[in-house]
């Protein structure tokens, strides 16, 4: 009978210890704004104006985001009218000292929240990948076609898992342009959600995209 007791209380004390890691019952966004919200819904949240909308999506003007000045934020939405996706972005800065700055500050600050980064090695970045990363890889493809002059300066990606099963993918991007011997600097943070399965079928696409790469060699 002791036994029995003393398992029912360590099982007890192990649910205990998995609902405090997962004590977060839903992501949320800055001003309380979380991914299934309806554009009204994001409208009525967000605090810097709105400057421009479509059918899929809303961008405000510029801001001042955790600290830094200078960031549009725009919210992505499914053909259902919710909240899927998320995108910072600052552009303009003249040189990579500034740009350098903001990213060490906010990649120092997304570190302090969601832990360490999952690491960057050799180009291949997570199965699953935001807008931020992805608006990245089509200039940089672009500028490989029209004679370079685009590149990615930093990267850091998390897998932050808020719920068993349920994920948010954040990257901060760092890029550079040079045009005619000037440069121009921006940052990128993009947020996801997903799920497991969309993970499974992520790294099922990228497994048979490399498959096909392997296969033409």
């Amino acid at each position: 009978m002791k036994k029995s007791l003393s398992l029912f209380v360590a099982i007890q004390m192990i649910m205990l210890i998995f609902a405090t890691a997962y004590a977060e019952e839903d992501f949320s966004l800055r001003n309380g704004v979380r991914f299934g919200d309806t554009k009204a819904q994001v409208r009525a949240k967000e605090t810097i104006p709105i400057q421009r909308s479509g059918d899929n999506y809303i961008t405000t003007q510029e801001g001042t985001l955790a600290g830094c000045s200078g960031f549009a934020i725009s919210y992505y939405f499914t053909a259902d009218n919710k909240l899927e996706q998320v995108l910072w972005n600052k552009i303009g800065m003249p040189n990579a000292r500034v740009s350098d700055s903001v990213y060490e500050k906010l990649q120092k600050a997304l570190k302090s929240k969601y832990g360490e980064p999952l690491g960057y090695t050799n180009g291949d970045c997570y199965s699953v990948t935001t807008r931020a990363w992805e608006n990245a890889m089509g200039w940089v493809k672009l500028a490989e076609n029209h004679g370079g002059g685009i590149g990615i300066r930093d990267y850091a990606e998390w897998d932050y898992e808020y719920q068993p099963g349920k994920h948010v993918k954040i990257e901060i991007v760092q890029m550079y342009s040079i045009s005619r011997g000037e440069e121009s600097h921006s940052i990128a943070i993009g947020y996801k959600h997903f799920t497991d399965e969309d993970l499974a079928a992520a790294m099922q696409k990228k497994q048979e995209d490399n498959q096909k790469i392997i296969n033409d060699l």
